[in-house]
C-alpha cells in the first residue's frame, strides 16, 4: 500500500456510532414514569419489546430502596449513622440489617445492630404458579431502649417505605440503563470501552438509534444518549475489529469456565454448547456484515470450547 493510501478512504460513509448514555434523576433512585408508560414509547418509537422487562420486580424495588439509605444525627458529643447493609438472602427471603455507628472524638467507635428489614418472596410451584404474597416487614432489634435511637431508626425505616412505593410504581435508575443496554444489545452494539458504556453501533442501525435517543430524552431532562457518526476509515474500522475480538475472548473464557462447572451434567454442558454457537453465530455475522476479520485468539478460544464440549 502507497504512503497515506487508506484501505477503506471512504470518509464520506459513515461506518456506524460511537455512542454513550446517561440516565439521572431523584436521589432516592426512582423516575418519574413507571413500565407502562415506557411499554408505549416502545411501541409507538418501534424498538424490540424484547429489551422491556415485564413487570417491575417487588423485590427488585426492596434491594434498590434499601441500598444507599442512611441518615446521619447528633447523639450528645457522639456523630451517629444509621446505615443498611445485606445480610442474608434465599429463595425465600431478602434480609436486610439496620447499622447504628457512633464516633467520639475521645472514644472508640461503637457498631450495632438496631434494627431488620425483611422481603418474603413468592413461593413458585412446580408447575410455575406463584403462591402466596411478596411482602416486607421491619422490626427494631431486641434491646434497643434508647429512645432517641428507635426515633431515627423509625424514621430511616419512613423513608425507606416510601422509596419502596415510589420504586415500586416508577422505574429506577438502574432498571432503565438496563433497557438502554437491552436495546443496544439488538442493534448488534459493540462495547469499547466496558468500563466508560462507550458502544459502537452499526451503521445501518442508525434510524433505531435515533428512535432510542427520542426514548431516552423522554425519561427526564438529564437523560440522553449520545451519537457520534464514525467515518469508513480504517483507524475506527481496526477500534471495532479489536473490540469484537476482545468481546470474543471474554465470552470464550467465561463459556469455559462454566464448562468446567458443568462436568457431568449433560443439561449444563448443552447450555454451554448452544450459547457457544450463538457466540459464533453472531461474530460471523458481524464478519460478514462489518467487513472484520477474527484474530487467531479469539478463534483459538472458541476452537478450544467446541474442543471440550466433544471430548
Amino acid at each position: 500500500m502507497a504512503s497515506g493510501a487508506c484501505r477503506r478512504c471512504r470518509v464520506d460513509r459513515v461506518f456506524g456510532y460511537t455512542t454513550w448514555f446517561t440516565i439521572t434523576g431523584s436521589a432516592d433512585g426512582a423516575l418519574p414514569i413507571g413500565r407502562d408508560a415506557v411499554a408505549s414509547w416502545f411501541e409507538e418509537l418501534q424498538l424490540p419489546m424484547e429489551a422491556l422487562p415485564q413487570s417491575i420486580r417487588a423485590v427488585d424495588a426492596f434491594r434498590a430502596a434499601s441500598t444507599d439509605l442512611t441518615r446521619q444525627y447528633q447523639q450528645g458529643e457522639w456523630d451517629v449513622t444509621l446505615s443498611v447493609i445485606e445480610s442474608h438472602q434465599n429463595e425465600h427471603v431478602v434480609i436486610r440489617h439496620v447499622m447504628r455507628e457512633a464516633r467520639h472524638p475521645r472514644h472508640r467507635m461503637l457498631k450495632e445492630r438496631v434494627a431488620e428489614l425483611k422481603f418474603f418472596r413468592a413461593k413458585r410451584r412446580a408447575s410455575g404458579r406463584v403462591h402466596g404474597t411478596e411482602t416486607w416487614e421491619w422490626r427494631i432489634a431486641a434491646g434497643v431502649e434508647d429512645e432517641l435511637t428507635r426515633e431515627q431508626v423509625n424514621i430511616l425505616l419512613g423513608d425507606f417505605a416510601g422509596r419502596f412505593a415510589r420504586l415500586r410504581a416508577n422505574l429506577s435508575h438502574s432498571t432503565m440503563r438496563q433497557i438502554v443496554r437491552g436495546v443496544l444489545a439488538e442493534m448488534d452494539a459493540v462495547s469499547l470501552k466496558p468500563t466508560a458504556g462507550i458502544y459502537f453501533v452499526p451503521a445501518h442501525e442508525g434510524a433505531r438509534l435515533q428512535q432510542l435517543r427520542v426514548l431516552v430524552s423522554r425519561v427526564g431532562p438529564d437523560c440522553h444518549v449520545r451519537a457520534i457518526p464514525v467515518p469508513d476509515e480504517d483507524q475506527f474500522y481496526e477500534m471495532v475489529t479489536e473490540a469484537v475480538n476482545a468481546e470474543v475472548v471474554e465470552e470464550a473464557e467465561a463459556l469455559l469456565n462454566q464448562l468446567e462447572k458443568a462436568h457431568g451434567s449433560p443439561s449444563r454442558r448443552s447450555a454451554v454448547a448452544t450459547r457457544v454457537q450463538e457466540l459464533r453465530d453472531r461474530t460471523q455475522g458481524r464478519v460478514t456484515r462489518w467487513g472484520l476479520s477474527l484474530g487467531p485468539h479469539a478463534e483459538d478460544y472458541l476452537d478450544l470450547i467446541e474442543e471440550r464440549l466433544g471430548a
